[in-house]
């Protein structure tokens, strides 16, 4: 009898989990579990994203047929899964690279069929991507849950239940391979070699997620709705082996809220704003109040923010704002913020938008009126922002439940962001300029634009009217350098401001790039600097200066200079 060995890719076992420093630091990481390793190993580049404290120590690293290296320092670090409540203490030694990419090609795993009710313990598996640790021997068997095992295929892969959630991990079918991905650069023509040199001289790198900012983006997809009026409805990307451990925040955000009311009580005005700042929250139905019987029965633990002001004397809307401290840590020394996924950056940079704002002879500006608080809150979230809050001493304090998409959370920017671009990629056809605009002309929720035509301008205008609508958003302060545009938008929702300050987000104003539509013309505030302050290196008057373009390079230069010699 013949036998015919055909030669097959083999899938090792990966899995996703958490990792904090000895400061609370916590990330995501890639690990591969390898029960043939005799240490756990830790790559140099993620051990360089947390604040480990290292410690010299050196260990020959044997590989096969006797290659060797070494390791020079090691870190002590806290394993979390994501799936189950296990958690362990490791001693990772760092290497400059734990091994190759995993798989070595990707997978198709269109044919398998993976129960629903399976946790794979690394959702992208099958995706050839980077590894941040090396899980060994030390641990491998305590994290094996016995006789939980699966078959993927006849002639495929194993699942294994684990305590960091379902491994997948054996020989893969040929035809799952996808050899496609792999290119022989040997048969590149001259002008893919020419084509690859021009975007290496480009200096620019393909943006690719973290293994956090991806596992927010999948958790975005999978959880964002929209209710009856077409508004978002958004859950709060948690972090799983964080989020249970949040202690009680409570009692410090009550000391913290009498700290406040003292500092109001000695300024009316600054309280009356305060309050009808917190007033308009409750009109608009942006929070909700928890009365005392609801708190007391409530079976998850709740985290209460605590709050301050930021005043804004030159703002032609909103004097002063609230903001939210998700950072405050709990009794367990683990804060709201530490528990959050941040996301990625969706929008493109500063930079670039501002290249393209003034592209093209008529240029428009605009921003969405409280944007964040346009976005709902799942009610299942609510309990992550509470609030305490009185209008005057001789009342009881109170406990409200923000409803909307909080500025002072961790993940906010990228939530709002990400809304505005699934409204967009989800409109394409029906609004296809507004849709552009949206995905290529907003910095946060600044709109920067600019068109070759009044018919151009007029037509995207009423799309992005139209369509931001639909969301909830409401396009307002509009300004533009033609007169003939700016007719075509309703009065109320115009700019009475005779020039926009390009600056990065944030709620105090620094000095910025200022562009004026009258004159169609940028500018520059100078710093008044004043013989009577203290004269410092740290402090310099020229780093005040936003110049995001380097249209005023040559001025400063010789400020940097000056402080070179100096």
């Amino acid at each position: 009898m013949n036998t015919e060995y055909t030669s097959r890719t083999v899938l090792l076992s990966t899995a996703v989990v958490g990792i904090t420093d000895q400061y609370g630091n916590s990330m995501l990481a890639r690990a591969l579990l390898d029960s043939g390793s005799q240490r756990c190993y830790m790559s140099e580049s993620f051990s360089q994203k947390l604040k480990f404290k290292r410690s010299r120590e050196h260990l020959p690293v044997v590989g096969i047929g006797g290659s060797c290296t070494a390791s020079t320092q090691a870190v002590l670090a806290e394993m979390n899964s994501c799936v189950t409540e296990y958690t362990t203490r490791l001693k990772f030694h760092v290497l400059p690279r734990v091994t190759v990419n995993l798989p070595v090609q990707s997978i198709n795993i269109n044919s398998w069929k993976i129960p629903n009710e399976v946790v794979l313990a690394d959702t992208t598996f099958h995706e050839s991507r980077a590894v941040d640790l090396i899980i060994g021997a030390e641990i491998y068997l305590d994290i094996i849950l016995e006789s939980q095992q699966i078959k993927l295929t006849e002639s495929g892969p194993t699942l294994q239940n684990t305590q960091l959630g379902w491994i997948v991990s054996g020989t893969i079918p040929d035809e799952a391979c996808c050899y496609s991905s792999i290119v022989s650069h040997s048969s590149e023509s001259v002008e893919d070699q020419l084509m690859r040199f021009f975007e290496l001289e480009l200096c620019r790198t393909t943006s690719t997620f973290s293994l956090e900012e991806t596992a927010c983006e999948k958790h975005f997809e999978r959880t964002t709705k929209k209710d009856c009026s077409g508004k978002f409805i958004v859950h709060l990307p948690k972090k799983p082996y964080l989020i249970d451990r949040l202690g009680e925040s409570r009692s410090i955000a009550l000391r913290r809220f009498s700290a406040l009311e003292k500092r109001l009580n000695a300024n009316v005005n600054v309280k009356q704003m305060y309050s009808n700042f917190i007033n308009e929250y409750r009109n608009l139905n942006h929070m909700r109040e928890v009365l005392p019987i609801d708190e007391e029965k409530s079976m998850q633990t709740p985290y209460y923010m605590p709050h301050h002001a930021v005043l804004k004397p030159d703002s032609t809307s909103t004097k002063l704002r609230v903001v939210f401290d998700a950072s405050c840590p709990s009794s367990s020394g683990i804060s709201l913020n530490a528990a959050l996924m941040v996301g990625p950056v969706v929008q493109d940079d500063l930079y670039s938008i501002i290249l393209r704002f003034r592209l093209h002879k008529y240029a428009i500006i605009a921003d969405i009126e409280k944007m964040y608080r346009m976005i709902n809150v799942d009610p299942a979230d609510y309990h992550l922002q509470r609030i305490l809050w009185r209008d005057d001493p001789s009342e009881p304090i109170r406990t409200f439940e923000l409803t909307t998409v909080t500025y002072g959370t961790s993940p906010a920017p990228y939530l709002a962001t990400r809304c505005l671009k699934k409204l967009a990629e989800d409109n394409k056809p029906t609004y296809p300029i507004a849709a552009e605009t949206i995905l290529n002309g907003f910095y946060v929720d600044d709109l920067l634009k600019s068109v070759g035509s009044i018919d151009e301008a007029s037509k995207l205008c009423r799309e992005l009217i139209l369509l931001l609508s639909a969301a909830g958003f409401t396009l307002r302060k509009w300004s533009t350098n033609s007169c003939e545009i700016l007719e075509q938008i309703p009065i109320h929702l115009r700019s009475n401001q005779s020039t926009l300050e390009l600056q990065p987000s944030g709620d105090i104003k620094t000095l910025g790039l200022i562009w004026s539509p009258n004159t169609d013309m940028f500018k520059f505030t100078v710093p008044q600097w004043h013989s009577s302050s203290e004269i410092t290196k740290r402090m310099s008057d020229f780093a005040k200066l936003f110049d995001p373009l380097g249209l005023v390079g040559p001025v400063t230069v010789q400020a940097k200079v000056f402080l070179q010699e100096l």
